[in-house]
């Protein structure tokens, strides 16, 4: 098992935004985006403290990935279109 430093989880369903806000949080831009299928990724240091940023795909086939991920979890963002 990899060592893996302290994350920010952003979670929700499929096509409720979670990439949009990724991309909004890592880059300060907002971009077009489709359905993501693997996870991404990006350091992040509020306050000089190494966190990593992961958003973490909707698809009922991919949740698998939530709990390997929610064990150095420090925060989880969930994200839900209304």
């Amino acid at each position: 098992r990899r060592t893996r430093s302290a994350s920010i989880l952003i979670v929700g369903p499929c096509g409720s935004g979670k990439t949009l806000l990724f991309y909004r949080l890592v880059h300060d831009e907002t971009v077009d985006t489709v359905s993501s299928m693997q996870p991404n990724e990006s350091p992040a240091s509020p306050d000089g403290l190494p966190l990593r940023l992961v958003d973490l795909p909707g698809h009922y086939r991919l949740r698998g990935l939530l709990p390997d991920e929610l064990e150095c979890a420090q925060a989880i963002i969930f994200v839900f279109d209304a």
